[in-house]
């Protein structure tokens, strides 16, 4: 049976949910065998997972295959920070962040404070 992103998409949230990273890490090397990597609702589950994993290494590199850093993905990425306290990272995020001019939301403001502490 032939996979398309929709497939790929509830496959890996059913993963997430459940934590299980050899099969996450299983699905993401299909999907950038597929060349869909670079879209957002596919790696957004992904820095969701290995942060649950902590697996902060592989939170960078999911987020660094996701061609726009929008409102989601950088909060999910600093609040992974934060939660591991990685706080220099997640700042550095928020300030990457910002010069792209994206806004901060409550959660981001939120997850850069408790980083630093």
């Amino acid at each position: 049976m032939k996979s398309d992103r929709v497939i790929f998409k509830n496959v890996l949230n059913a993963g997430v949910n459940l934590a299980v990273l050899d099969k996450g890490k299983q699905v993401h090397a299909c999907i950038v065998k597929a060349a869909w990597e670079s879209l957002v609702f596919v790696e957004n589950p992904f820095v969701d997972m290995y942060s649950k994993s902590r697996s902060l290494q592989s939170v960078s590199q999911a987020f660094d295959n996701i061609s726009i850093c929008d409102l989601v993905s950088c909060s999910k990425v600093i609040l992974a920070y934060a939660h591991h306290n990685h706080g220099q990272e997640a700042l550095q995020l928020f300030e990457q962040m910002q010069q792209e001019g994206v806004k901060p939301d409550l959660t981001i403001l939120m997850g850069v404070l408790s980083g630093l502490q």
